[in-house]
């Protein structure tokens, strides 16, 4: 067995944050500790020291299925360079097409793959499938869920996905419905927003009556969050997904400073971070070195309070994690869980790292990242050695 030890970090274990040792055994966390000695002669050692050990954040929407860009700027890197240690994708197959067989094809063709992976189904497509044709995708060939885009969210309403919504309802599966903003369409006009405000209204009321799991991606308006969670009330099985980088400032800042509060609304989870490459390229190499990642970008400070990236790592990793059927295999650290762990250095934020300096992988803030046990520094290239991702199948655990 080949194993790893971090030593001297600040762990983020559940709801608690101490600082220790983490052993790794090939893919997995062997044992999590104050001090843990290493068990063979040849056990990588990494000083930790200072640094935050994190459970690796889950991407539940990069297109790393159809990324037409350069290799170094497609979604899954961009994922990555934010501590990305697990990402979905939507599957879209015809009817006359579908077939265990057909998905087994598919999940095949993502190999090889730097991180862990699930699938979605397309939803729109779904609905033209039958209840066994689903049951064949889901129950059979793992897949996760289903995601209906933006613009289909009127074929929910006018009743064309009944049956769907049925038979998601019946086995406990998972819709996830992206929002007009999560389409990128941001400078939407009053009375267009009222309208999409009533689309999502309906959409809830429907799914709330059915009892349906239900993930709303892109929200980031106190409208939008009061529909969905009206007073504050709790719903058992619709969820949120706050995309703080498209709120308005003000509601932003409100998460940021008010992260206690928000994460006490269990249905809550905060959006993974926009797939777009920070503009700064040398020698078509992105230099992330220049750029925060997702975790301070929301913490917004620099050593961060204890409680506020406790409550981060839960709505980035565990809730998500749950939602997807992924838990505790995935979505936090303990022992018997992938070792995909990111290695957070807030005394990097202020750093200067001068243009050319360093074409990291990562965002600066990030010293390094366990993938499937492996160890990424912040200063290498991926090597086929770490391309050891796998398709992981949905679970029964829920949230």
């Amino acid at each position: 067995m080949q194993y790893t030890l971090l030593c001297n970090g600040k762990i983020v274990a559940g709801n608690t944050l101490f600082t220790g040792d983490i052993l790794i055994g090939n893919s997995r966390v062997i044992e999590i500790a104050k001090t843990i000695r290493k068990p063979t002669p040849d056990t990588l050692i990494i000083d930790a020291e200072n640094k935050y050990l994190l459970p690796g954040l889950i991407h539940y929407n990069c297109p790393f299925l159809k990324s037409d860009e350069e290799p170094i700027s497609s979604a899954i890197y961009i994922a990555l360079s934010h501590g990305a240690t697990f990402l979905m994708d939507t599957l879209k197959i015809k009817r006359d097409e579908f077939s265990l067989e057909k998905i087994r094809t598919l999940k095949n063709d993502c190999l090889p793959i730097i991180s862990d992976f699930g699938l979605h189904l397309d939803a729109l497509r779904s609905s033209k499938l039958t209840k066994d044709e689903l049951e064949l995708g889901h129950l059979r060939g793992g897949i996760t869920s289903l995601l209906l885009k933006f613009k289909h969210l009127d074929k929910f309403i006018s009743g064309e996905f009944n049956d769907l919504i049925d038979m998601i309802s019946e086995e406990e599966l998972l819709l996830i419905c992206e929002t007009r903003f999560c389409n990128q369409q941001t400078n939407i006009k009053p009375g267009k927003h009222a309208s999409d405000l009533t689309m999502l209204n309906q959409i809830v009321h429907t799914v709330r009556k059915k009892r349906t799991n239900v993930l709303f991606l892109g929200i980031c308006s106190s409208e939008e969050l009061e529909i969905i969670n009206p007073g504050g009330y709790q719903s058992e099985n619709i969820y949120a997904s706050l995309d703080i980088n498209n709120m308005m400032q003000s509601n932003a800042s409100e998460v940021y400073k008010n992260l206690d509060k928000y994460h006490a609304n269990k249905n809550l989870l905060i959006s993974p971070p926009k797939l777009e490459p920070p503009g700064i390229k040398q020698d078509n190499f992105i230099e992330n070195s220049q750029h925060l990642s997702f975790i301070s970008e929301t913490l917004k400070s620099g050593e961060p309070e204890i409680g506020s990236l406790i409550d981060l790592c839960d709505m980035y990793a565990t809730r998500p994690a749950k939602l997807l059927g992924i838990y505790p295999q995935k979505g936090l650290l303990q022992a018997g869980s992938d070792a995909d762990i990111i290695i957070w250095d807030p005394e990097k934020i202020n750093a200067e790292t001068p243009l050319g300096a360093n074409l990291s992988l990562f965002r600066k803030d990030i010293f390094g990242l366990i993938l499937n046990g492996h160890f990424i520094s912040e200063d290498q290239l991926i090597s086929t050695r770490e391309m050891t991702g796998r398709y992981i199948p949905r679970n029964t655990v829920t949230v």
